[in-house]
């Protein structure tokens, strides 16, 4: 009986390998992110531990955090000036950086339920969509 057990923990742990390498090598090929489990990154590949962390860079330099304050409403704070943006607002551009849409410029394409345009049809995401793997490629997870 012990033996049997033990083939039978053999056998699952090759299975378990095998799945695991197979999943890997497919991810490469899929164009996948480069991440470590339980990571996240920001546009320039800062790796953080809790989502809260990531740095949002706006094209002018500046650096904004995530912050649920007691509202239950999504800020970005600016980590120099303390201002702070409604998240409902913010949408990142297909650059990367983080974008305040506070004139309503920005209308929703067609079709899609998480990415907007605006008159001179650049392309923007919902702020919650977006991540980066650890080289800073950006990566837009599509609601459906």
């Amino acid at each position: 009986m012990k033996r049997l057990l033990k083939i039978i923990a053999l056998v699952t742990a090759f299975a378990c390998a095998f799945a695991l390498f197979s999943a890997c090598s497919s991810d490469k090929e899929k164009n996948e992110p480069v991440t470590n489990a339980g990571m996240y990154y920001d546009r320039n590949g800062e790796e953080s531990s809790s989502r809260e962390e990531v740095k949002y860079y706006d094209k002018d330099g500046n650096v904004y955090l995530y912050e649920m304050v007691e509202d239950y409403l999504p800020d970005y704070v600016n980590q120099q000036t303390g201002e702070r943006l409604n998240g409902f607002n913010c949408y990142i551009t297909e650059d990367g950086y983080l974008y305040n849409d506070i004139s309503n410029k920005l209308s929703l394409v067609s079709g899609t339920t998480d990415t907007y345009s605006d008159s001179d049809s650049n392309t923007y995401y919902d702020i919650s969509t977006v991540y980066w793997d650890m080289n800073g490629n950006m990566f837009h997870r599509a609601v459906k």
